[in-house]
């Protein structure tokens, strides 16, 4: 079992800064906010709406969900009910969370080499039922450092996903009509 339903026709971003303020943390203080944004669409009283749920890794915060930056009720009921069914099995949910703490442990190391960087995200993207990949863009910045890196992959389901990252997020999503022309740099994420 994976955890792709997470992600079909969607994005999710795992990441620490505090929302609002554009503060990165450091990602191994344990008193960071670890946690994940998933941002979809769905419907609030027959309307189509953007909803974002954050889901608190490293920390006792409550699941939170926003409609325009709002809480709402009708669309956490159910983004929860979609993220419970991907996470229902303990045995994959375990394997994730470990997975992914471990990584975010060392996470600014993993910078120091392409090699590092993409095992890593091939360790997170496995979660996911990511293992064919396709295409890994690696970016430097004007110092020729290692500033980031895309890695897509074909699915099982024939689509194309993709795992991103940076020094401040990950991002894991299926790759939509307004990724296919993007800058690799990182794909496209609404801002906030």
């Amino acid at each position: 079992m994976s955890l792709q339903p997470l992600i079909n026709k969607q994005k999710i971003r795992i990441d620490a800064h505090q929302r609002g303020n554009g503060h990165i943390d450091r990602w191994d203080d344990s008193a960071t906010d670890i946690h994940i944004d998933k941002r979809t669409n769905t419907k609030v009283n027959g309307k189509e709406v953007e909803a974002v749920l954050r889901i608190p890794i490293n920390s006792s915060r409550e699941v939170t969900c926003e409609v325009n930056k709002s809480p709402n009720a009708q669309a956490s009921d159910k983004i929860r009910k979609e993220v419970l069914k991907a996470f229902a099995n303990a045995k994959t949910r375990r394997a994730f969370i470990k997975d992914l703490l471990d990584e975010l442990d060392n996470y600014p190391s993993n910078f120091t080499s392409q090699i590092k960087i993409a095992s890593t995200l091939e360790r997170l993207a496995k979660h996911f039922g990511l293992t064919d990949k396709i295409l890994q863009h690696f970016f430097f910045d004007h110092r020729d450092r290692l500033e980031g890196v895309t890695i897509e992959f074909n699915g099982e389901d024939g689509k194309t996903y993709f795992i991103a990252a940076n020094k401040n997020e990950i991002i894991v999503g299926e790759v939509g009509p307004s990724d296919v022309n993007a800058p690799k740099k990182l794909i496209n994420w609404p801002k906030e």
